[in-house]
């Protein structure tokens, strides 16, 4: 069995998330059995990978597993049918629709309850109890299946409170402690564990319990296991302290050093630090880039295998669709996807086509994806209004509709300070959009063929993008062929040519079994 993991599939997902589903796919498709081993709790966990086409099957997170709620019917639960130890003639339910939630009183008026509910089905999200004096004693989660997940008490004085996970009968399986640090953010700790054979064990911290689970499940069906981390630091050692033999693979999802120039030298990206530096005592590694794999090979000889596999997938329909020329899109749109956060260097973008707005006046930039930081993007927003930008550039909303922004868009623009790949400008090109992109490492250097389906510019050079931009503005037949030759260069990360170098790997970890 191949296991790949992460911390779970939330619903604003990073480009991780995305390679993942893009991948699971490709295994479904020709048939290869896999699992998800997912770190964190989240009441909509299943509700979400059924939206991204993942069956439950090949899902197993670690609170479900210990749950005993890995595959469930779903059961849809009401505020009403909340069972809040009152006769439900005592109490009075008030609906607050802009909040989504009842407000529960008793018949003197005193707040008893509040059940907040799901948007989209009106099924019961969490139940919020108070007691006698209008204080809140505790919160109880709903599983997005209908059963009561996971109850947390209210912090007390000294910022202290537990938390409590349960079977879908009731019985209390994981418990841990809750408590402020410095900063005022919630730490976990303390994890208390009933395993199924009854007997109690405790972890100091998630990542503890998570080691144990993925151990327990290596265990189970050993020999013959895969076990890839996709995400850096969260499983990092426990595939080094497994009890029996698995082909352990780290997953490089990003650039492995924070400057690229150097990368025999430059210090190296925290995250795949411990990776990097136990490098041999993994089976191997994966790049998603030839030069990554050049790099990551020079510095790490005693790698024992690398393997470079784009994360990047095409689907074949993408490829049966016909072409949008440029004549039908919207003249002047560049488009970006992308989280709003300090590499991806938004500003150089804003900057550049201000300056290429002077020469073209049509053009218009378009920005999709969730902020890391609500000041960076307050800063982002002044700097629009500086430059007098604000009927030109717009924020959008983080979008799961990524066909209909880029149908519409002509240009795409990268200007992160590093990048793994960059799901976005594959995506970008198989559409059929031109990129331009600074000269950085690693991925947009493969995706983007410089002069044939967009530019490679000089990283910093804000004047060398809104020239690009310009140019290909104002000559409709260059645009157009570049348009056209990106929907070709995208062929060169279809399904079929992922998947081989999939297979080697499978056949590689096979042979280790």
């Amino acid at each position: 069995m191949i296991y790949f993991i992460d911390f779970g599939m939330p619903v604003k997902k990073s480009g991780i998330e995305h390679a993942a589903i893009n991948r699971m796919h490709l295994f479904e498709k020709h048939g290869v059995d896999y699992r998800l081993l997912n770190r964190d709790w989240d009441a909509n966990l299943h509700s979400e990978t059924r939206k991204m086409g993942i069956d439950d099957t090949h899902l197993i997170n670690m609170f479900d597993y210990y749950q005993g709620s890995l595959i469930m019917e779903d059961k849809a639960i009401s505020a009403e049918e909340v069972d809040l130890g009152l006769d439900p003639s005592l109490l009075i339910y008030t609906e607050d629709i802009d909040n989504k939630t009842y407000e529960v009183t008793r018949l003197d008026g005193m707040l008893f309850a509040k059940i907040g509910y799901r948007a989209e089905d009106k099924t019961v999200n969490f139940v919020e109890s108070y007691d006698s004096f209008g204080k809140l004693i505790y919160i109880d989660y709903y599983d997005s299946r209908g059963f009561k997940t996971v109850r947390c008490f209210n912090f007390n004085q000294t910022g202290i409170s537990n938390q409590q996970w349960y079977t879908p009968n009731g019985k209390v399986v994981i418990s841990c402690a809750l408590k402020l640090d410095g900063n005022k953010n919630i730490q976990l700790s303390g994890f208390i564990l009933t395993k199924s054979d009854g007997k109690v064990y405790q972890f100091d911290t998630i990542d503890d319990m998570f080691s144990d689970f993925i151990n327990q499940i290596n265990n189970q069906t050993s020999p013959g296991n895969i076990m890839v981390i996709d995400q850096p630091i969260i499983a990092d050692e426990a595939l080094l302290n497994l009890d029996k033999p698995a082909y352990t693979i780290a997953h490089l999802h990003n650039s492995h050093v924070l400057d690229f120039r150097s990368p025999m030298t430059s210090e190296l990206n925290e995250f795949f630090e411990y990776q990097l530096s136990n490098a041999d005592k993994y089976d191997g590694f994966i790049a998603a880039t030839e030069h990554q794999t050049r790099d990551v090979q020079a510095r790490f000889p005693d790698i024992k295998k690398l393997y470079t596999i784009p994360v990047g997938i095409v689907p074949d329909e993408l490829f049966q669709e016909p072409q949008i020329p440029m004549a039908e899109r919207e003249y002047g749109n560049i488009t970006v996807l992308a989280r709003i956060a300090h590499e991806k260097r938004h500003a150089d973008i804003i900057r550049a086509v201000a300056k290429a707005h002077e020469q073209v006046p049509e053009i218009t930039l378009n920005m999709y994806g969730y902020a890391n930081s609500n000041e960076l993007k307050n800063e982002l927003e002044t700097l629009i209004t500086n430059v007098h930008m604000e009927k030109v550039i717009k924020f959008h909303e983080y979008t799961t509709d990524n066909d209909a922004v880029l149908n519409k868009a002509q240009v795409f623009c990268v200007t992160s300070l590093f990048e793994g790949f960059n799901l976005a400008a594959l995506e970008s090109s198989s559409h059929g959009l031109v990129g331009v992109t600074y000269d950085i490492e690693y991925g947009p250097q493969e995706i983007i063929q410089d002069g044939f389906s967009g530019y490679i510019v000089r990283e910093h050079d804000i004047d060398a993008l809104a020239e690009k931009f310009v140019k290909l503005f104002k000559d409709q037949n260059l645009l157009q062929q570049m348009s056209t030759n990106a929907y070709v260069s995208a062929k060169r990360y279809s399904a079929e040519s992922i998947w081989k170098k999939w297979e080697q790997l499978l056949k590689d970890g096979s042979k280790e079994a």
